[in-house]
């Protein structure tokens, strides 16, 4: 999957990495929404943290299931969310 490494953060109303702007505060509305100035910045911090989240996510799909009689597999919802994330969805 290619997208821009991180580490990213938030900086001056964008989604920033090494490699310059990644997002900016605006992106992430919902149609006839208007987020809060708080909620933009809560969405900014979401998208910065989505490479550490990919990675911990990557480790969770490849651990061992041993959930026993549970109903919820924790690698089965990790690799979900990793193939939506790259886009095998």
């Amino acid at each position: 999957m290619n997208h821009t490494p991180g580490p990213w953060t938030t900086k001056e109303g964008k989604v920033t990495s090494n490699y310059g702007s990644v997002a900016s505060l605006n992106i992430a509305h919902a149609k006839g929404f208007a987020p809060t100035e708080e909620e933009k910045r809560a969405n900014a911090r979401l998208i910065a943290a989505a490479p550490e989240m990919l990675e911990a996510l990557k480790l969770i799909a490849d651990t061992p299931c041993n959930h026993g009689a549970q109903d919820i597999c924790p690698r089965e919802i990790a690799q979900a969310a990793i193939a939506k994330a790259e886009g095998r969805e």
